[in-house]
C-alpha cells in the first residue's frame, strides 16, 4: 500500500490490487505489477527511468527532502534519488497557498542550482530535477545520509539503518571533510561568485566514499548580483511556543547557524558561509548541537551572537585546540577579521602528515608520476593512522585505479595489502580482488609478482578458497619454477609464514615436493633456502610425510658446502626435539640417521665449531639410543624371568592338585569301605547276641536241672546263626580276609565270655542294641592304622565275665583317616593279613 501510495496510483485501483494479493507469490507478482503501473501512472520522467528503492536518509530543509536508493532500470547505475511529496503539502489545509508556492520555490531552487556547478566537493547530479503533479524528484551520485543523520537527526526516517547507527566520525575524518566544504566554498565564492546562505548539516551531504559534498543550494544568491539592503526577514516569537510548522521553517535559512549580519546589517557576503561552517564544526564535535539554540527567538540569537564574540578558544570545549582557535577565528563578529575559505585550508592544523596524504590522494589525478612514485614510497609509514573507513574509502579506490600503470604497481600494492588486512573476506574480494586478479593471472614473473608473494600470508587469509586453488597457487607454483632465483628465494622464504593457512593435502602433494625438487636439484644458496623453508614447514609434517619423503630427500642432496651441511643438521635437530612426533626411534636413528650425520661431520668444509654442533647432536642420539635400548633390554629380561617363574608356578600347581585328587579318591573309598565294615559287624554282633541269649537260657534250664541236652541243643543253634549271619552280610571283597579274622577273634573273645557268664545269675533280659562305630573304635583300640582297627582284642579279665552278659556288647567306632608319612606307600600294594586261626575247641566244649 506504501508503495502504492508513494507512486501515485489511483486509489481505485490501490484497493483492488492489494485485495487480490493473498500470497507471498501473489505479492511478487503484485511487485512486477506495480513496476509497470508506476510508469504508467505516473509522468515523472525520473521514476521512469530509475526504480525507487528504500529510504535511507533525509536531507535539505527541515529535513523535507527523502532520500531514497535507486537503480537505472536499463544499465542498473547505482544512484540517490532525492524525493519530495507533494501530496502532504497539498493535502495540509493550515498552509496558505502562497506559502505551499514559497515552498516549492525554495525546494526547486536547490536541485536546480546545484545542477549547475561541478566540483569534486560538490554534490553531482545524475539527473536533473523533474517534477510531476505528486513529486519532485532528481537523481545523484550514491550518498550515505547528510551530515545531520550521521551526527543523530534521524526523527523523520522510518527506520534507521546500521550505517547511519554505528557512523562514528573521527577527528581525521571531521578535519577532511572541512577542507572539502572549505574547497566548494571557495570554488563558489570565487569562481561562481555564489553565497550559499544556508550552510547547516542538513545541506552537507556524505557520499557512499565518504566525502563530504556541499548541497542544498536553495537560500542560494550570486555576490555579484545582490541588490543592497537584502535580507531576510524572521518572524519574532517565543521559544514556548512551538507552534511553527516544518513548512514554515523550511522558508527561511536556520537561525543557529546563521552569520549576525543577516539580521543585525541585514547584508551577506562570503565571510557569512565561513561563521555557518564554524557553527558546522562546532556542531561536529558535539553530536549535532549548535554553540547556542535560539528555536527561531531572533532576540535569543542576537543575545547569542554576543556571548560568542567574547568567547575564548578554550571555552570551546572538546575542539582540537589548534582547530578550536581557528574556529573562533570563523566565528568573528566584524566580516573582515574572519579567514576566507581558501586561507582555512592553509592553517597548521591542516598541515600535518596525515591531512597532507589525504589531500594528495584527492587530488591524485593531477599529479605527475614523479610526484606519485615519491608519495607512494612513503605512504606506508603513514597508512596506521588513518581509521578504516578513511583507508577504506579514501585511500584504497585511488591506489587501485594506479595499478592499471605497470610502474606504480609495485609502489601501490604495499599500501594496498596494508589496507587489506584491516578488510573481511567479502571486503576483501569485492573491493580489491577484482583489480588484482590481472597481476595474479599473469604468467610474466615480474618485480610485481615478487611483491604479491610477499604478501603470500594475506592473499590466503582474505581470499576464499576457491580463488585461492584458481589464483594464488599457481602463482607459488609459477614462482618455484621461475629461472630468476631471486624470485624462488622470495617463494621460498614466504611460503613457511604461510603454512597455517594452506591446506594439509596441498602442502603435502603440492608445495613440498617442489621445495624439495629445488633442494635437490638447484644450486648452492637455493639448496640452503629450500632446507631453510623445510626445517620450517616440520611443524605441518606428521611421521610418515618425514620419515617416507624427508629423509630420503636429504640423503639425495649432494651439496656439500658449510651452508647446505648445517641446514641438513637442523632439520634433523628440529626433529629430534619432538622425536615421537617424527617417528625418529632407536632403529631409525641408529641405521640411518647416525651414519648419514657421522659421514657429513667428517666433510673437510666443515670449521671446528660446525664440527663440534655436529659432535653434540650426535652425542645425543647415541645417548638416546642407548638409554631407550638398555631400558628395553632390562624389561625384557624381566619378562623372561616372570615368564619362567609363572611356568613353573603352573608345574607345581599341577602337581599339588593331582595329589589332592588322589587322597580325596583315596578318602571316599575308605569312607565306603568302613561303612561296609560296620554293617557286616553289626549283623555279627546281633547273630552273637541271640545266641548269647540262647545260651543263657541253656544255663538257667541247667541250673533248674533239666540237663546237658539243652545246653547241646543251644550249642548247635548258636552255631547256625553264626552260618546265617555270616552268609547274609558279606564283607567287601577287597577286604575279606581281614575282616573275616578280625569277625572270628571277636566272636570268639565273646563266646569265652558267654562260657563264663554260663554259671552267673542272670541281671538282666532287656534287649539287644546294636554297637556304634565309637563303640567300635573304643574296642579295636587306638591305634590309627589299619592294623590296629583290626588287631585281635585281648581276652576281659575274669571279674567282668558276667557283666559283659548283662549290658549291650560295644562295636568298634568309627575308623580314623589313614595316616602315613609320605604317599609313596599308599601306592604299594597292602600285604595280605595271614589268616586269623579259629580255636574250635570253644566249640567243641559246648558240643
Amino acid at each position: 500500500k506504501d508503495l502504492l501510495s508513494s507512486i501515485a496510483v489511483p486509489v481505485g485501483v490501490r484497493v483492488q490490487v492489494t485485495r487480490e494479493a493473498k500470497t507471498c507469490d501473489q505479492i511478487t507478482g503484485l511487485t512486477l505489477q506495480l513496476d509497470r503501473m508506476q510508469r504508467f501512472f505516473t509522468s515523472n520522467a525520473c521514476f521512469k527511468e530509475y526504480e525507487l528503492g528504500n529510504q535511507v536518509a533525509t536531507a535539505g530543509p527541515s529535513m523535507l527532502w527523502r532520500i531514497h536508493e535507486g537503480k537505472h532500470r536499463s544499465n542498473g547505475q547505482v544512484v540517490s534519488l532525492f524525493v519530495f511529496d507533494k501530496k502532504g503539502l497539498n493535502q495540509d489545509k493550515l498552509t496558505s497557498k502562497a506559502t505551499k508556492e514559497k515552498l516549492l520555490a525554495i525546494l526547486r531552487q536547490g536541485p536546480t542550482q546545484l545542477q549547475k556547478l561541478r566540483h569534486p566537493a560538490i554534490l553531482r547530479v545524475v539527473h536533473p530535477l523533474a517534477e510531476s503533479k505528486d513529486y519532485l524528484v532528481f537523481a545523484t551520485e550514491p550518498v550515505t545520509a547528510s551530515l545531520g543523520n550521521l551526527l543523530g537527526d534521524t526523527e523523520k526516517l522510518p527506520s534507521v539503518s546500521l550505517a547511519i547507527q554505528h557512523y562514528e566520525l573521527c577527528e581525521m575524518e571531521c578535519a577532511l571533510g572541512i577542507l572539502q566544504l572549505c574547497s566548494a566554498l571557495d570554488f563558489c565564492h570565487t569562481n561562481g561568485q555564489l553565497l550559499h546562505g544556508n550552510i547547516t548539516p542538513t545541506s552537507i551531504i556524505v557520499t557512499a566514499d565518504g566525502a563530504w559534498k556541499l548541497a542544498g543550494f536553495h537560500f542560494a544568491c550570486h555576490v555579484k548580483y545582490q541588490e543592497p539592503g537584502k535580507a531576510y526577514t524572521f518572524p519574532e516569537y517565543s521559544s514556548g511556543l512551538v507552534g511553527r510548522n516544518a513548512v514554515e521553517r523550511a522558508l527561511l535559512p536556520a537561525l543557529d547557524y546563521l552569520a549576525p549580519e543577516y539580521i543585525i546589517s541585514k547584508t551577506c557576503e562570503p565571510a557569512s558561509d565561513v561563521y555557518s561552517l564554524a557553527q558546522v564544526i562546532f556542531s561536529c564535535f558535539h553530536r549535532g548541537r549548535p554553540i547556542f539554540e535560539c528555536d527561531g527567538n531572533v532576540l535569543d540569537f542576537q543575545s547569542n551572537c554576543e556571548k560568542i564574540s567574547r568567547m575564548q578558544p578554550v571555552e570551546l570545549d572538546g575542539i582540537p585546540p589548534e582547530l578550536a582557535q581557528l574556529t573562533k577565528q570563523m566565528l568573528a563578529t566584524h566580516t573582515s577579521l574572519r579567514p576566507t575559505a581558501a586561507n582555512i585550508g592553509l592553517h597548521t592544523y591542516f598541515q600535518n602528515t596525515e591531512m597532507q596524504s589525504l589531500r594528495f590522494v584527492s587530488a591524485l589525478c593531477e599529479k605527475d608520476l614523479m610526484e606519485k612514485s615519491s608519495f607512494f614510497q612513503g605512504l606506508p609509514q603513514v597508512l596506521p593512522k588513518f581509521s578504516k573507513r578513511l583507508l577504506q574509502q579514501r585511500l584504497l579506490p585511488p591506489l587501485l585505479q594506479e595499478l592499471k600503470t605497470p610502474v606504480l604497481a609495485q609502489l601501490t600494492l604495499p599500501s594496498i595489502f596494508i589496507i587489506s588486512e584491516s578488510l573481511s573476506i567479502v571486503e576483501f574480494e569485492t573491493l580489491v580482488l577484482p583489480d588484482l586478479q590481472p597481476l595474479l593471472e599473469s604468467q610474466e614473473i615480474t618485480p610485481t609478482t615478487t611483491i604479491l608473494l610477499s604478501k603470500l600470508d594475506v592473499l590466503l587469509t582474505k581470499c576464499p578458497k576457491p580463488l585461492v586453488s584458481q589464483y594464488v597457487l599457481p602463482m607459488i607454483y609459477r614462482c618455484l619454477l621461475a629461472p630468476d632465483a631471486s624470485v624462488v628465494c622470495t617463494a621460498l622464504s614466504v611460503i613457511p609464514t604461510s603454512m597455517n593457512a594452506l591446506d594439509y593435502a596441498v602442502l603435502k602433494d603440492e608445495i613440498i615436493p617442489r621445495v624439495q625438487a629445488v633442494a635437490v636439484k638447484g644450486n648452492s644458496s637455493l639448496c640452503i633456502n629450500a632446507l631453510i623453508a623445510i626445517a620450517k614447514l616440520l611443524p605441518v609434517m606428521d611421521k610418515w610425510m618425514f620419515t617416507d619423503s624427508v629423509i630420503p630427500m636429504l640423503d639425495a642432496v649432494k651439496h656439500r658446502d658449510p651452508g647446505v651441511l648445517m641446514a641438513l643438521l637442523g632439520i634433523y635437530y628440529q626433529a629430534f626435539k619432538d622425536k615421537r612426533k617424527y617417528g625418529l626411534d632407536c632403529q631409525l636413528l641408529a641405521s640411518v640417521i647416525v651414519p648419514f650425520l657421522s659421514k657429513l661431520s667428517v666433510e673437510p668444509s666443515l670449521n671446528a665449531s660446525q664440527f663440534l654442533k655436529y659432535t653434540k647432536m650426535l652425542q645425543s642420539m647415541l645417548g638416546f639410543i642407548q638409554e631407550t635400548r638398555h631400558a628395553e633390554l632390562v624389561e625384557q629380561e624381566a619378562l623372561q624371568r616372570d615368564a619362567k617363574a609363572v611356568a613353573s608356578g603352573m608345574h607345581t600347581t599341577s602337581q599339588q592338585q593331582a595329589t589332592e585328587g588322589m587322597f580325596a579318591g583315596m578318602q571316599t573309598a575308605m569312607t565306603g569301605f568302613v561303612d561296609a565294615v560296620s554293617t557286616a559287624t553289626g549283623s555279627a554282633f546281633n547273630a552273637i547276641a541271640t545266641a548269647a541269649s540262647k545260651v543263657q537260657q541253656q544255663a538257667q534250664s541247667r541250673a533248674e536241672g533239666q540237663g546237658d541236652v539243652a545246653n547241646s541243643a543251644a550249642s548247635t543253634s548258636l552255631t547256625a546263626s553264626l552260618a546265617s549271619s555270616s552268609n547274609t552280610s558279606p564283607a567287601p571283597a577287597c577286604t575279606s580276609t581281614t575282616t573275616s579274622n578280625h569277625f572270628a577273634t571277636t566272636a570268639t573273645t565273646q563266646f569265652d565270655d558267654v562260657l563264663s557268664a554260663t554259671t552267673a545269675p542272670p541281671t538282666s533280659t532287656s534287649a539287644y542294641h546294636p554297637p556304634t562305630m565309637t563303640q567300635l573304635s573304643a574296642t579295636a583300640g587306638a591305634d590309627d592304622t589299619f592294623g590296629g582297627l583290626f588287631a585281635t582284642p585281648s581276652p576281659p579279665p575274669a571279674s567282668s565275665t558276667s557283666a559283659s552278659l548283662t549290658k549291650p556288647l560295644t562295636p568298634p567306632t568309627q575308623p580314623q583317616p589313614l595316616q602315613t608319612t609320605g604317599f609313596e606307600s599308599l601306592l604299594l600294594p597292602a600285604k595280605p593279613a595271614g589268616k586269623a586261626k579259629v580255636d574250635v575247641s570253644e566249640f567243641d566244649l559246648l558240643s
